[in-house]
């Protein structure tokens, strides 16, 4: 049975992938604060600014890097940016040390990134081979996808991430939290930025392929194929509500007075393809969005 490191591995990508790996690998989760073993799944001290794992020396043949804060927790201070970018990139430093001081060559390293890399294109079509964007967003995506660069493997993949749906943490209970007091359900400005999204259950399948097919290498989009603009989304969401619900836009000019320029999270345009996993003939268990929030709110996932 093969080791798994999955460093970030108690956020809500990372905990879920732990539990999807747990029958198959030996997993092993990399923390700050040390547990005792839990539902089939170890967990290690790790303080990466020190390229420090505890415990018994174990070889791991997968590494799989989460690690870093959320992009949409809180205001974009200078401090928050640089806290940002440092929670990225040390990380994935971080363990390129500690393997190069153990002379360890896992067979295969996944590191996660993100959809901002493309900035905001409008309607775009925006796949693998497309160039990156401007502003703090494809500066924090870049600077994390050079870190992952150091980390040495015989196979690496990079996954670009857009947004992934969980009722269990993300973007979607942010964006259903006035249903539950107002019956409300609100879109950004005027809603025609295009969202690229994708449901956690096939977001673990693609890091699965990635582990099982050698084929699969490089940079992927880890998004679903079907992107849809802000308020189209909004509309499929109250869709899949069994209940009636209002809608309303809140202005963008309401959200960069609050969130200043974190408000590009919400307000830019980001239409992404997953054209290397279409190549390959991945199937998407939730390629559309309406199935995807019913599964998502009937499972509690």
């Amino acid at each position: 049975m093969k080791t798994i490191f999955i460093a970030g591995g108690s956020g809500l990508i990372g905990s879920h992938l732990a539990q999807r790996l747990k029958n198959n690998y030996r997993v092993y989760v990399l923390t700050r604060n040390p547990q005792p073993d839990r539902d089939g799944v170890s967990f290690l001290q790790w303080k990466p600014e020190d390229a420090q794992i505890s415990g018994s020396p174990i070889t791991p043949d997968i590494i799989i890097n989460l690690a870093g804060a959320g992009i949409a927790d809180s205001r974009w201070t200078d401090a928050r940016k640089e806290l940002l970018i440092r929670s990225r990139v040390a990380p994935a430093l971080g363990l390129a040390t500690w393997l190069n001081e153990h002379k360890i060559c896992p067979e295969l390293y996944i590191g996660a990134s993100a959809i901002g890399y493309y900035g905001d294109r409008g309607n775009e079509i925006l796949d693998e081979s497309s160039a990156g964007g401007e502003g703090f967003l494809n500066a924090s995506v870049s600077a994390w996808e050079s870190a992952h660069t150091s980390v040495g493997a015989h196979r690496s993949v990079l996954l670009r991430i857009g947004i992934v749906l969980s009722t269990r943490g993300g973007a979607l209970p942010k964006m259903m939290l006035t249903v539950p007091w107002l019956r409300l359900l609100s879109y950004f400005g005027r809603g025609k930025q295009m969202q690229s999204w994708i449901h956690i259950d096939d977001l673990c399948s693609i890091f699965e392929r990635c582990i099982e097919d050698k084929t699969y290498h490089g940079t992927i989009n880890a998004v679903s194929p079907s992107a849809l603009s802000n308020r189209h989304m909004i509309g499929e969401i109250k869709k899949a509500l069994p209940f009636f619900t209002w809608v309303a836009p809140v202005p963008a000019f309401v959200l960069k007075w609050l969130l200043g320029e974190m408000s590009h999270v919400v307000l830019d345009s980001t239409r992404v393809l997953p054209a290397f996993l279409m190549q390959k003939g991945f199937s998407f268990a939730f390629p559309s969005l309406r199935q995807a929030i019913e599964d998502l709110r009937s499972r509690k996932v």
